[in-house]
């Protein structure tokens, strides 16, 4: 399949060149679109085969591209599905605490790069088995379980010892399919970002259900197939030996009043290894006084070599001691116009529609209220089992669409300010902001609301480890 593969990377340098778009390339399996036929090498007989490929869309997957290879000249075939999809910015992490006969029957996506971890009994589904499917919790937990047992026969003839922990293992294994050892954790960690679990409650929020996003290492990217040519070059020219450290750091030291008044006065620009090639890229950085707010910095990122953008928004300035929650009445096109700071850490609350979403889907934005929800409805939208593609099943998943749908209409009817609706803010950490139109007077519309921290958040945060009193004579102590 070797040459396949390189047949297959030339056509997509022709799909690309004429910027034809994916809802063209890949389209529903019917009688009229028909797979394309490649001649191919057999890697068994080295003769002259045929691969047969299919661009199409599979429900929940998005877009697929089958194979199908067949040699003439001994018979030998292979088949293979592989995923089409684009490489999200970040990876993903989806923890599910199943609780109940229902959370056995959620439906996950689990792509070719992610692994499924089960916490309680210390297993794991890695990404080289089970890979590129969509099934149940319990789909997951049977297919393991039909694995672990298909040659037990043999193992227990040749290592009895052996043999007997996988069935001590299995019985493991057969609580948790037989829903007799609630409530469990199942971790969902994919570099790609294309994973999913499936939300029972949609379109409200599962509280069973947390998402976190992380940046890729060097190791994910290639992983994923985010790998350069002259990556072992770049990566030796990144590394800085310690005495270059010393000096870079001593000259950086003398620099930083310097840098810190022309930050607040211009850009500040500094090369960064890109995320996604590892090349040298662009950092560039400006602080911005936010009026009766604080002070926050503003970062871009751009790779002219991969085409890699990204930016974010930092709160400068400590911790706030207490968290803030900021309620904005919206009854006018002119209150979607605020601005608005959302930091990482802050949650996005609508009761009307009873949304509540975490801080880490949409990462830091200093925008407008419009725009903001703008984001929101695609980020929901991203979600496969949101995904008007994968509107296939049975009577039950048909009204949990029809909720979707009419979840959908009533946030564009929201994000174009045609009807009033309560938005809010909740960051534990405090870094968050809405403009106040009438500043600086009270805003009749805004309602600012500072609490106490819980200990669970502060535990979140790794705020109950630091100790800014007496710190040197606990080291002394400890030593």
């Amino acid at each position: 399949m070797a040459e396949t593969n390189n047949n297959i990377d030339n056509n997509n340098d022709n799909i690309d060149n004429k910027d034809i778009t994916n809802e063209k390339l890949f389209e529903d399996i019917d009688s009229e679109h028909l797979p394309t036929i490649i001649s191919s090498l057999c890697m068994n007989c080295h003769g002259e085969g045929e691969t047969r490929l299919l661009l199409t869309k599979i429900p929940y997957f998005r877009e697929v591209v089958l194979i199908a290879f067949h040699c003439n000249v001994c018979s030998y075939r292979n088949n293979e599905i592989q995923a089409a999809s684009e490489i999200q910015e970040r990876g993903c992490r989806i923890t599910l605490v199943a609780r109940q006969r229902e959370d056995l029957n959620r439906q996950i996506v689990k792509s070719e790069f992610a692994s499924i971890f089960f916490k309680e009994i210390d297993f794991e589904i890695p990404a080289t088995t089970q890979k590129g499917t969509l099934n149940t919790v319990e789909g997951f937990l049977v297919q393991a379980f039909d694995g672990l047992k298909a040659n037990q026969d043999i193992l227990k003839e040749q290592d009895p010892v052996t043999a007997a922990k996988v069935d001590a293992f299995c019985e493991q294994l057969q609580s948790l399919i037989d829903a007799a050892n609630f409530p469990f954790t199942l971790i969902v960690d994919d570099p790609s970002g294309n994973s999913f679990i499936q939300n029972l409650k949609a379109p409200l929020s599962d509280p069973d259900v947390h998402e976190q996003f992380y940046i890729r290492n060097r190791d994910q990217n290639h992983l994923v197939g985010i790998y350069d040519e002259k990556d072992i070059e770049t990566e030796q020219s990144i590394e800085i030996k310690s005495e270059d450290k010393k000096e870079q750091q001593q000259q950086n030291n003398s620099d930083t009043e310097t840098n810190s008044k022309n930050l607040r006065e211009e850009a500040f620009s500094m090369d960064n290894p890109c995320y996604a090639c590892m090349r040298l890229g662009k950092v560039n950085m400006c602080m911005i006084d936010i009026p009766h707010f604080k002070e926050v910095v503003v970062i871009s990122f751009f790779c002219e070599y991969c085409g890699y953008k990204s930016s974010e928004i930092k709160a400068g300035g400590g911790i706030s001691p207490k968290g803030k929650k900021i309620i904005l009445r919206v009854e006018s096109p002119e209150d979607m116009s605020r601005d608005i700071l959302k930091s990482e850490t802050a949650h996005i609350i609508i009761p009307e529609l009873e949304l509540e979403l975490q801080g880490t889907s949409l990462g830091s934005k200093f925008t407008t209220i419009e725009g903001l929800m703008n984001d929101v409805i695609s980020v929901i939208k991203k979600n496969p089992f949101a995904s008007c593609e994968s509107r296939y099943g049975d009577s039950e998943e048909s009204a949990n669409l029809k909720a979707l749908d009419k979840f959908f209409n009533q946030m564009e009817i929201f994000a174009s300010g045609k009807q009033c609706f309560t938005f809010i803010l909740d960051d534990p950490l405090g870094n968050i902001y809405i403009q106040n139109l009438y500043a600086p007077d009270p805003d009749p519309s805004l309602t600012i609301v500072e609490y106490e921290r819980t200990w669970e958040q502060d535990e979140e945060f790794g705020l109950n480890q630091i100790r800014t009193e007496n710190y040197s004579d606990s080291n002394q102590s400890n030593s």
